[in-house]
C-alpha cells in the first residue's frame, strides 16, 4: 500500500525537504526520526513499540519527539543528510552512528498455500520459484542467498493478492507483517496456509554522523541498559507481544 500522508504529515513531510543539509544544534531539545509503517512496532497515531522505548529513553519536558513516516530509503538519505536525528537501521548501512542496542528483532520468512506447497525443505524449497515480496524490502542482503525469482510489488496486500490467486508460489516478508496482512483479509481461510521462518532481522536506531548524533546515540545505550535493570524494557515487548531482542548485557 502506497504511503499515505495526512494533512499535518504531508506539510511536515515538505519542511523536512526545505531543510538545510545540516545537522541541528547539539543541545536542540526536539529530536526528530523517522521510520515506516510497522504493525505493534510504528503505527498511526504515535503508538507501537518504537514510540513507547524513545519515550522512555528520551522523556518529556526534557526531550520533545517529532516523527514522521519515511519509505527506508529516503528516511536513511534524510538522517544521513542531517535533516533528521535518527531512523531504524535494518540493513548494512555506513556513514550513521549505529547503537548498540538493537530496538527489534523479528523472523522474516515465507507464507505459502499447503496445496501448491506441499513439502517444506527449508531454502531449497524456493530453489526456482515465484517468490512476491514488497519492494521496499528487496534490498534486504539475506535474499541475495535465494536462487528465486523475485517478484516486486508495490504493497504488502498485492504481495498476499499473488499468493491467493496462485500467482506466487510463495509471499515472503517480516512475519508480523504477513501477520497483519492476513488479519486484513477477513474474508480468507488462513487454515490453508503455513508461515515458514528464514532468517532474523534485528534493527537498530542509527543516528545522524555529527556530534549530535553520537550524543544521542551515547543516551540510547545507557537508558536501554537502565530500562533493562529496572524491569521496564520487558514490559514494552510484552505490551506489544514483540520478539524480545538479543541483548548483550555486560552485568
Amino acid at each position: 500500500m502506497a504511503h499515505k500522508f495526512s494533512k499535518i504529515g504531508y506539510l511536515h513531510l515538505m519542511l523536512l525537504l526545505l531543510l538545510p543539509r545540516v545537522s541541528w544544534a547539539e543541545n536542540d531539545s526536539n529530536i526528530r526520526w523517522t521510520t515506516e509503517r510497522w504493525p505493534k512496532v510504528a503505527e498511526e497515531g504515535g503508538v507501537g513499540a518504537y514510540f513507547d522505548l524513545l519515550n522512555a529513553v528520551y522523556p518529556a519536558p526534557e526531550f520533545q519527539l517529532v516523527h514522521s513516516f519515511l519509505p527506508y530509503k529516503r528516511g536513511i538519505l534524510f538522517v544521513r543528510e542531517g535533516r533528521l536525528d535518527l531512523f531504524s537501521l535494518c540493513t548494512p548501512t555506513t556513514d550513521f552512528y549505529k547503537a548498540k542496542h538493537p530496538w527489534a528483532q523479528e523472523s522474516i520468512g515465507v507464507l505459502f498455500n499447503n496445496a501448491v506447497i506441499t513439502e517444506w525443505h527449508g531454502l531449497a524449497t524456493l530453489k526456482n520459484k515465484n517468490i512476491a515480496l514488497h519492494k521496499e524490502i528487496a534490498f534486504f542482503p539475506f535474499l541475495q542467498r535465494l536462487d528465486a525469482n523475485l517478484i516486486k510489488a508495490d504493497s504488502k496486500a498485492k504481495s498476499l493478492l499473488l499468493l491467493e490467486k496462485e500467482r506466487v508460489d510463495f509471499f515472503l516478508d517480516i512475519y508480523i507483517n504477513i501477520q497483519n496482512e492476513l488479519k486484513q483479509r477477513g474474508d480468507l481461510d488462513i487454515s490453508r496456509y503455513t508461515f515458514e521462518p528464514l532468517d532474523i532481522v534485528t534493527c537498530y536506531p542509527g543516528f545522524s554522523p555529527s556530534p549530535r548524533g553520537q550524543k544521542l546515540r551515547e543516551l540510547w545505550d545507557k537508558g536501554i541498559e537502565n530500562l533493562h535493570k529496572s524491569g521496564k524494557l520487558k514490559k514494552i515487548y510484552e505490551k506489544w507481544q514483540l520478539e524480545y531482542p538479543n541483548y548483550q548485557w555486560q552485568e
